[in-house]
């Protein structure tokens, strides 16, 4: 919904750390109704960033929540954020920049789909059909 009506980014100092927290507690139960494990590493000289945390915090709380429909019983959720030195626009040189990065224990994506996971709506979950054909 975000994506086809983008709201205004509200801009501010974020701790990631937090941010991470924060996400993990949203996700904690269903976490728990799975059975899936969490590990994070979060290197703990991350400095605060200039970003929106809600917007952070949505497509956290989107990337578990794909991680856990995904991830079989007994799996795991890993959260790492850190520190890396990356070519960025408008820039000569290497800048740090925070990444974030979301891994889990289910199959993965398709290779034939990899070209297709950043339009909106897609998706390869099974639905079920709620109307039937009345014709």
């Amino acid at each position: 919904m975000e994506f086809a009506r983008p709201g205004r980014a509200e801009f501010r100092s974020t701790s990631v750390a937090d941010v991470i927290e924060k996400t993990l507690e949203l996700v904690e139960t269903r976490l728990y109704q799975q059975k899936i494990g969490v590990g994070k590493k979060v290197d703990p000289t991350l400095p605060h960033i200039y970003a929106d945390p809600q917007q952070i915090e949505q497509v956290l709380v989107n990337l578990y929540l794909n991680a856990i429909d995904a991830t079989p019983e007994n799996g795991r959720l890993t959260i790492e954020a850190k520190v890396a030195e990356a070519k960025v626009a408008q820039s000569d040189g290497m800048t740090p920049v925070a990444v974030i990065t979301v891994a889990d224990t289910g199959s993965g994506i398709a290779e034939t789909d990899m070209p297709k996971i950043f339009e909106p709506f897609f998706t390869v979950k099974k639905t079920s059909r709620l109307l039937k054909n009345y014709s």
